[in-house]
Formats: structure tokens, sequence, C-alpha cells
């Protein structure tokens, strides 16, 4: 016998993630709201997120199960991003040192899908993931709380989306410029508030 309602809500949960029969969706982010992800979160979590097991390893609970569902396709759909976006070249690498945000100048590499992710302050309190470990699902993510490697697959994802580079030298070069654009932050703004001291 099989549970169609389960079977409907997964089926919802997967389309929502490919957004047709040729996956058009699986690379693209809703920065604005994160929307079909929770989505996808709640509809996965009614299937398996009250699952109890009992095997080997002790009591397997569905809230871990499906914090690596979700963990896994953030980072499908990180990597997809990437791939589907232009590798950085020297110049975007430039920019990220020399531009600052929020003047009508480049962004960080998908500063807005992490922020989303992972909340303003990219530090995991707020933003999407963060509501699915609260309310109604209380998903697991945790390395402490989910013993299925979920918080692996969401610092993979983390890295790709901040780097937008699949290589290990073009992260470097990224994870550098964010570094020096950083240091150049910091430079305006002393200089900034010594000017403005003095004036």
């Amino acid at each position: 016998v099989v549970n169609l309602k389960a079977y409907d809500r997964f089926s919802d949960a997967l389309w929502s993630l490919l957004g047709g029969s040729m996956a058009a969706a699986v690379p693209n982010f809703e920065t604005k709201t994160g929307d079909s992800l929770y989505t996808i979160g709640d509809l996965l979590f009614q299937v398996y997120g009250k699952l109890e097991i009992d095997n080997d390893n002790g009591r397997v609970v569905g809230r871990e199960i499906v914090g690596l569902m979700m963990a896994r396709i953030v980072e499908l759909k990180a990597r997809a991003a990437v791939a589907t976006s232009a590798n950085p070249s020297l110049g975007k690498v430039f920019n990220i040192i020399f531009e600052q945000e929020g003047k009508g100048k480049s962004p960080r590499p998908f500063l807005d899908v992490r922020k989303m992710l992972w909340g303003e302050d990219l530090d995991g309190r707020s933003g999407l993931l963060r509501s699915l470990t609260s309310g109604r699902t209380i998903l697991k993510f945790n390395s402490d709380t989910n013993r299925f490697g979920a918080s692996d697959h969401l610092k993979e994802a983390s890295e790709l989306l901040s780097t937008n580079a699949q290589s290990d030298s073009n992260r470097k070069l990224i994870r550098n410029a964010i570094k020096w654009s950083i240091v150049m932050d910091g430079i305006d703004a002393i200089n900034e508030a010594f000017f403005k001291g003095r004036g």
C-alpha cells in the first residue's frame, strides 16, 4: 500500500526543486524570500520528518534525514548556480578588491544568495536555514545534531557561493580578493574617520 498523500508531497517538493522537465529552476535562488526552498523543506518534513528508525547506530530521526536532504539540495543548487555563471575574470577580482558594495558597483559573488540562506551577517543566526531549524520543521543541520554530515554539505555550498568557482585555484584567488577587499574597506573607513575628525 502506497501513502498517496506522502507521494504527492514528495512529487511537489521535487517539482519545486526542478521547476520543469529540463530542471531549469535548479541553478536559481529566490534571493528575496527563498520561498521555494522553504516549501521544499516543509514538504519533505511532512513526508519524512516524523520518521523514527532504530538501527545499529541508534535511533535515526526524520529531522536528521530531512536536514541532510535539504543540505544536499542547497549544495546542488549552489553547484548548478556556479556552473552556469561565468568564471571570475581578473577584472572581476580587481572589482572585488577595490569596489565597495552598495554604491552601484560589482557586489561579491552570490552575496545576496548567501544572505538569504545564512542571514544578513552570514552567521546563521537568521536566514532561510535558520527558519528551517525552528518552528514546525526543526530540521537538524549542525554536526552535533546531524550524524549524516549535513553541515559539510552546507559548508561546501557556502564555499562555492562565496568564491563562484569550482576549481581550487579559482577559489583561492577569489578568497584572497575578498580578504583584500575587507582590508581596503577598513583602510577607507580609517581614512574617512581621520579626515572627518580633522575637518
